[in-house]
Protein backbone atom coordinates (compact mmCIF):
# COMPACT_ATOMS: atom_id res chain seq x y z
CA UNK A 1 0.00 0.00 0.00
CA UNK A 2 1.18 3.38 -0.41
CA UNK A 3 1.35 3.71 3.67
CA UNK A 4 3.43 0.72 3.68
CA UNK A 5 5.64 2.78 0.71
CA UNK A 6 5.72 6.00 2.65
CA UNK A 7 6.40 4.19 5.86
CA UNK A 8 9.15 1.91 5.04
CA UNK A 9 10.69 2.50 1.82
CA UNK A 10 11.26 6.18 2.15
CA UNK A 11 12.90 5.83 5.83
CA UNK A 12 15.36 3.47 4.65
CA UNK A 13 16.23 5.52 1.85
CA UNK A 14 16.36 8.58 3.89
CA UNK A 15 19.02 6.28 6.11
CA UNK A 16 20.81 4.39 3.16
CA UNK A 17 21.40 7.82 0.91
CA UNK A 18 24.09 8.81 3.63
CA UNK A 19 25.68 5.51 4.30
CA UNK A 20 29.28 5.87 4.71
CA UNK A 21 29.92 3.35 2.02
CA UNK A 22 29.53 4.82 -1.42
CA UNK A 23 28.28 2.25 -2.95
CA UNK A 24 25.29 1.32 -0.73
CA UNK A 25 24.69 5.35 -0.78
CA UNK A 26 24.86 5.15 -4.35
CA UNK A 27 22.03 2.57 -5.07
CA UNK A 28 20.34 4.34 -2.23
CA UNK A 29 19.71 7.40 -4.56
CA UNK A 30 18.95 4.86 -7.60
CA UNK A 31 16.05 3.88 -5.42
CA UNK A 32 14.73 7.51 -4.66
CA UNK A 33 14.95 7.82 -9.02
CA UNK A 34 12.46 5.46 -8.92
CA UNK A 35 10.26 5.84 -5.84
CA UNK A 36 10.95 9.40 -4.62
CA UNK A 37 7.59 11.51 -3.89
CA UNK A 38 8.07 15.68 -3.37
CA UNK A 39 6.57 15.18 0.06
CA UNK A 40 9.37 12.72 1.10
CA UNK A 41 10.89 14.96 3.26
CA UNK A 42 13.78 12.77 5.12
CA UNK A 43 14.79 11.23 1.86
CA UNK A 44 15.13 14.43 0.11
CA UNK A 45 16.72 16.13 2.90
CA UNK A 46 18.98 13.16 3.15
CA UNK A 47 20.12 13.91 -0.40
CA UNK A 48 21.89 17.50 0.24
CA UNK A 49 24.33 15.44 2.50
CA UNK A 50 25.95 13.08 0.19
CA UNK A 51 29.14 13.76 -1.96
CA UNK A 52 27.95 10.63 -4.32
CA UNK A 53 27.72 12.41 -7.81
CA UNK A 54 26.20 9.54 -10.13
CA UNK A 55 23.93 8.79 -7.95
CA UNK A 56 22.69 12.33 -7.65
CA UNK A 57 23.11 12.70 -11.05
CA UNK A 58 20.53 9.89 -11.84
CA UNK A 59 18.09 11.10 -8.82
CA UNK A 60 18.06 14.59 -10.50
CA UNK A 61 17.73 13.35 -14.07
CA UNK A 62 14.61 10.98 -13.21
CA UNK A 63 12.46 13.79 -10.87
CA UNK A 64 13.40 17.06 -13.76
CA UNK A 65 11.33 14.48 -15.80
CA UNK A 66 8.31 13.88 -13.78
CA UNK A 67 5.28 14.75 -15.33
CA UNK A 68 3.90 17.89 -13.26
CA UNK A 69 6.95 17.95 -11.52
CA UNK A 70 6.90 19.52 -7.67
CA UNK A 71 10.41 19.04 -6.97
CA UNK A 72 11.71 23.04 -8.05
CA UNK A 73 11.90 23.40 -3.87
CA UNK A 74 14.19 20.43 -3.79
CA UNK A 75 16.35 21.66 -6.94
CA UNK A 76 16.60 24.94 -5.14
CA UNK A 77 17.62 23.59 -1.80
CA UNK A 78 20.32 21.31 -3.73
CA UNK A 79 21.54 24.52 -5.62
CA UNK A 80 21.71 26.35 -2.28
CA UNK A 81 23.16 24.30 0.10
CA UNK A 82 25.23 21.03 -1.62
CA UNK A 83 28.69 21.03 -0.63
CA UNK A 84 29.74 20.21 -4.04
CA UNK A 85 29.66 22.67 -7.07
CA UNK A 86 29.11 20.23 -9.87
CA UNK A 87 26.05 18.73 -7.92
CA UNK A 88 24.66 22.20 -7.53
CA UNK A 89 25.00 23.58 -11.11
CA UNK A 90 22.90 19.87 -12.15
CA UNK A 91 20.15 20.82 -9.73
CA UNK A 92 20.47 24.47 -10.99
CA UNK A 93 19.80 23.39 -14.57
CA UNK A 94 17.28 20.53 -13.14
CA UNK A 95 14.58 23.59 -12.02
CA UNK A 96 14.08 24.18 -16.01
CA UNK A 97 11.86 27.65 -17.03
CA UNK A 98 8.33 27.69 -15.83
CA UNK A 99 6.61 30.93 -14.46
CA UNK A 100 7.18 29.00 -10.80
CA UNK A 101 10.93 28.71 -11.35
CA UNK A 102 11.14 32.49 -12.53
CA UNK A 103 8.81 33.88 -9.96
CA UNK A 104 11.20 32.60 -7.58
CA UNK A 105 14.14 33.92 -9.27
CA UNK A 106 12.57 36.98 -9.34
CA UNK A 107 12.23 36.88 -5.76
CA UNK A 108 15.67 35.97 -5.45
CA UNK A 109 17.09 39.07 -7.33
CA UNK A 110 14.64 41.21 -5.22
CA UNK A 111 16.32 39.30 -1.89
CA UNK A 112 18.48 41.87 0.53
CA UNK A 113 20.48 39.15 1.45
CA UNK A 114 23.81 39.40 -1.32
CA UNK A 115 24.48 35.82 -1.19
CA UNK A 116 20.54 34.84 -2.38
CA UNK A 117 20.49 37.51 -5.13
CA UNK A 118 23.81 36.17 -6.53
CA UNK A 119 22.57 32.74 -6.28
CA UNK A 120 20.07 33.38 -8.38
CA UNK A 121 22.23 35.30 -10.69
CA UNK A 122 23.74 32.05 -11.22
CA UNK A 123 20.96 29.98 -11.53
CA UNK A 124 19.34 32.52 -14.27
CA UNK A 125 23.26 31.78 -15.95
CA UNK A 126 22.94 28.21 -15.83
CA UNK A 127 19.33 27.83 -17.29
CA UNK A 128 20.12 30.51 -19.67
CA UNK A 129 17.18 32.90 -18.66
CA UNK A 130 16.93 35.26 -21.57
CA UNK A 131 13.98 36.87 -20.08
CA UNK A 132 16.63 38.03 -17.14
CA UNK A 133 18.73 40.09 -19.59
CA UNK A 134 17.52 43.39 -18.72
CA UNK A 135 17.62 42.34 -14.67
CA UNK A 136 22.05 41.63 -15.23
CA UNK A 137 22.40 44.40 -17.57
CA UNK A 138 21.37 46.80 -14.40
CA UNK A 139 23.62 44.63 -12.03
CA UNK A 140 26.47 46.17 -14.24
CA UNK A 141 25.87 49.74 -12.92
CA UNK A 142 26.23 48.53 -9.41
CA UNK A 143 28.93 49.01 -6.99
CA UNK A 144 30.63 46.34 -6.05
CA UNK A 145 32.27 43.32 -8.50
CA UNK A 146 30.60 40.14 -6.51
CA UNK A 147 27.55 40.37 -8.16
CA UNK A 148 28.93 42.15 -11.13
CA UNK A 149 30.97 39.37 -12.30
CA UNK A 150 28.49 36.89 -11.47
CA UNK A 151 26.25 39.12 -14.08
CA UNK A 152 28.92 39.33 -16.50
CA UNK A 153 29.32 35.28 -16.00
CA UNK A 154 25.71 34.39 -16.30
CA UNK A 155 25.14 37.45 -19.46
CA UNK A 156 28.29 34.80 -21.45
CA UNK A 157 25.89 31.88 -20.54
CA UNK A 158 22.89 33.20 -22.01
CA UNK A 159 24.85 33.66 -25.02
CA UNK A 160 23.17 37.03 -26.43
CA UNK A 161 25.77 39.09 -29.08
CA UNK A 162 23.99 42.54 -28.16
CA UNK A 163 25.65 42.71 -24.87
CA UNK A 164 28.95 42.62 -26.15
CA UNK A 165 29.84 46.36 -26.09
CA UNK A 166 28.37 46.85 -22.41
CA UNK A 167 30.80 43.32 -21.03
CA UNK A 168 33.77 45.25 -23.01
CA UNK A 169 33.02 48.75 -21.17
CA UNK A 170 32.47 46.92 -17.84
CA UNK A 171 35.94 45.20 -18.50
CA UNK A 172 37.91 48.26 -19.73
CA UNK A 173 36.27 49.78 -16.46
CA UNK A 174 37.57 47.20 -14.15
CA UNK A 175 40.32 47.16 -11.58
CA UNK A 176 40.00 43.77 -10.51
CA UNK A 177 41.94 40.66 -12.13
CA UNK A 178 39.06 38.30 -11.17
CA UNK A 179 36.58 40.58 -12.89
CA UNK A 180 38.34 41.50 -15.96
CA UNK A 181 38.90 37.44 -16.60
CA UNK A 182 35.22 37.00 -16.13
CA UNK A 183 34.74 39.57 -19.08
CA UNK A 184 36.86 37.57 -21.21
CA UNK A 185 35.41 34.22 -20.24
CA UNK A 186 31.71 36.12 -21.03
CA UNK A 187 33.30 37.43 -24.31
CA UNK A 188 34.39 33.68 -25.30
CA UNK A 189 31.11 31.75 -24.56
CA UNK A 190 29.29 34.59 -26.52
CA UNK A 191 31.79 33.85 -29.44
CA UNK A 192 30.40 35.87 -32.67
CA UNK A 193 32.87 37.72 -35.05
CA UNK A 194 32.46 40.30 -32.58
CA UNK A 195 33.61 38.41 -29.74
CA UNK A 196 36.37 37.12 -31.04
CA UNK A 197 37.71 40.48 -32.28
CA UNK A 198 37.39 41.91 -28.84
CA UNK A 199 39.09 39.32 -27.17
CA UNK A 200 41.91 40.20 -29.93
CA UNK A 201 41.88 43.89 -28.98
CA UNK A 202 42.55 42.91 -25.29
CA UNK A 203 45.25 40.31 -26.30
CA UNK A 204 47.27 43.43 -28.17
CA UNK A 205 46.59 46.11 -26.12
CA UNK A 206 46.57 45.07 -22.07
CA UNK A 207 49.54 45.56 -20.36
CA UNK A 208 49.21 42.65 -17.71
CA UNK A 209 50.96 40.05 -19.37
CA UNK A 210 48.96 37.27 -17.31
CA UNK A 211 45.33 38.38 -18.28
CA UNK A 212 46.55 39.06 -21.92
CA UNK A 213 47.69 35.12 -22.12
CA UNK A 214 44.11 34.58 -20.76
CA UNK A 215 42.71 36.27 -23.81
CA UNK A 216 44.97 34.45 -26.05
CA UNK A 217 44.53 31.09 -24.46
CA UNK A 218 40.62 31.67 -25.06
CA UNK A 219 41.54 32.78 -28.73
CA UNK A 220 43.46 29.41 -29.65
CA UNK A 221 40.08 27.66 -27.74
CA UNK A 222 38.16 29.54 -30.10
CA UNK A 223 40.04 28.14 -33.53
CA UNK A 224 41.34 24.76 -32.41
CA UNK A 225 39.18 22.61 -34.99
CA UNK A 226 40.42 21.72 -38.73
CA UNK A 227 37.83 23.74 -39.82
CA UNK A 228 38.77 26.66 -37.88
CA UNK A 229 42.97 26.63 -37.54
CA UNK A 230 44.21 29.59 -35.95
CA UNK A 231 45.06 33.05 -38.26
CA UNK A 232 48.70 33.23 -38.73
CA UNK A 233 48.35 36.93 -37.10
CA UNK A 234 46.95 34.85 -33.64
CA UNK A 235 50.01 32.54 -33.89
CA UNK A 236 52.91 35.55 -33.72
CA UNK A 237 50.41 37.40 -31.05
CA UNK A 238 50.74 34.06 -29.05
CA UNK A 239 54.60 33.42 -29.20
CA UNK A 240 54.92 36.82 -28.58
CA UNK A 241 53.30 36.77 -25.31
CA UNK A 242 54.61 33.56 -24.16
CA UNK A 243 58.14 34.34 -24.68
CA UNK A 244 57.10 37.22 -21.94
CA UNK A 245 55.80 34.85 -19.85
CA UNK A 246 58.66 32.22 -20.09
CA UNK A 247 61.46 35.22 -19.35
Amino acid sequence: SSDVRSSDLADWLAVLVTAKDADVSKMALYGGAYFVRHDDTAVLDATLKTHQIEGMTRLLTALERREHSKFTDFFLAVATKHEILDIQEMAMRSLGTTDEVYDKLQAMLDDEVPETKRMGIRIIGEIHAHAFKDKLVGLLEKPGDILRIEAIKALGKINDPEVLPLIREAMYDAKSPVMIEACLNAMSEIGTDMGIELLKEFAEKSRNSKIAIVSIRLLVDSHKTWHNPLPANLNELLLKHLNIWFE
